[in-house]
């Protein structure tokens, strides 16, 4: 147990750190970010509950056609990150772009 949580305690510390000279270097917005952040932990508890009540020898099928399938998807997708990924949210629109979230018109161009 305590070689787990040793574990875990070394992927939060790099992720926190990471996160941090992200947010320096590059900068967010948060009216975006925040409510991104909020929709991923509530994502996060619902996914561990439902996570609970499926049967182990149902689950472990499920997670690998999971990774079988995002493992398709990225492999299908010769240029990652070079083309604008657009999304609705909220009133505008946020486009994925070198390596930040930016807001955009309707038009596409980021504002």
């Amino acid at each position: 147990m305590q070689v787990l949580a040793t574990s875990k305690l070394a992927s939060i510390s790099g992720t926190l750190v990471s996160a941090g000279t992200y947010v320096r270097r590059i900068g967010i917005d948060r009216a975006t970010a925040i409510p991104l952040a909020a929709g991923a932990l509530a994502g996060s508890a619902a996914g561990a509950a439902v996570a609970g009540f499926i049967p182990r020898p149902a689950f472990t099928p499920l997670i690998l056609a999971a990774l079988i399938i995002a493992g398709a998807f990225t492999l299908s997708r010769p240029d990652p990150g070079r083309r604008g990924v657009r999304a609705g949210f909220r009133a505008g629109r946020v486009r994925a772009r070198r390596g930040s979230l930016q807001r955009a018109d309707r038009s596409g161009r980021v504002a």
